[in-house]
């Protein structure tokens, strides 16, 4: 039982890895910024695409 404080103390103050976890939290944020991006503009994504396959569907004509 006396190893556990020195165990628990070793694992608390090793900072190997922080970096990849910092940049998986980094491009979580990033993830979800683009998703809420995408969703509150997808509408108007949809109909500039519409148009754009329009556009196209009128010059093949």
């Amino acid at each position: 039982m006396t190893m556990l404080p020195s165990i628990l103390t070793a694992v608390w103050a090793d900072d190997s890895g922080q970096d990849l976890v910092e940049y998986a939290v980094l491009v979580l944020i990033l993830l979800m910024a683009v998703g809420a991006t995408i969703l509150l503009f997808r509408d108007r994504i949809g109909a500039l695409f519409q148009t754009s396959a329009d556009g196209l569907a009128d010059l093949r004509s």
